[in-house]
């Protein structure tokens, strides 16, 4: 529906894909930063699923951004933690996309980096990026216990250990049935790239 939503958009307030002076059209939005009702809501994935579904267009479109503010949660903002008052950075992710697509500036690195293959072992699972990441503190601590997560291995948030620039392994209590990044109401990123500085996305994926 996203995409479709896109096109519908594009034709209507700025004529399609029509290029400008040979430029593209590019279509830029935002990825919901980290959000909760009152104290967290513990196995709540909602917004997470809304998250996943936001990243269908940067697959499956031309001319199409998304900077994430998956980073940048804001739990005392005075209007709510749905309103993070994190603007600046996120706006500068956005401008990384408009630079690349609208003014065709390849030096410009503005697509995160994702997670391209697993291996499930006995207790761990080995995890492979699309180019070399870094394990960081996140930005900032965890606000509402109960509802943060990072990497998940069957639900339970892991300990994940970097075995080369693209592959860190997770390890498991039991044997790994699914793994998970970030998926959850408010995520706690620690992985970015070398690069660019840019998160690496969630993702989720039965093992």
């Amino acid at each position: 529906q996203f995409p479709a939503m896109i096109e519908d958009w594009k034709a209507k307030f700025n004529k399609g894909s029509e290029p400008i002076a040979g430029r593209s059209r590019p279509f830029l939005y935002v990825q919901l930063a980290p959000y909760t009702e009152g104290v967290g809501e513990p196995g709540d994935i909602s917004t997470a699923l809304l998250r996943e579904s936001q990243m269908v267009p940067i697959n499956t479109m031309e001319s199409v951004a998304m900077a994430t503010a998956v980073d940048y949660g804001d739990p005392k903002s005075p209007m709510g933690n749905i309103h993070p008052r994190y603007k600046a950075p996120v706006g500068y992710r956005l401008s990384l996309g408009a630079r690349a697509l609208a003014y065709n500036d390849k030096t410009v690195l503005y697509k995160n980096p994702v997670a391209t293959n697993f291996s499930k072992e006995t207790s761990s699972v080995s995890v492979t990026f699309s180019e070399p990441i870094v394990v960081r503190t996140p930005n900032f601590p965890c606000p509402f216990p109960q509802s943060c997560v990072w990497m998940a291995v069957n639900g339970v948030n892991a300990t994940v250990h970097q075995l080369s620039p693209t592959v860190v392994s997770v390890s498991a209590d039991s044997a790994p049935q699914d793994i998970t990044y970030l998926f959850g109401d408010w995520p706690q990123p620690f992985l970015y790239s070398v690069a660019s500085g840019l998160p690496v996305l969630p993702f989720r994926q039965t093992l």
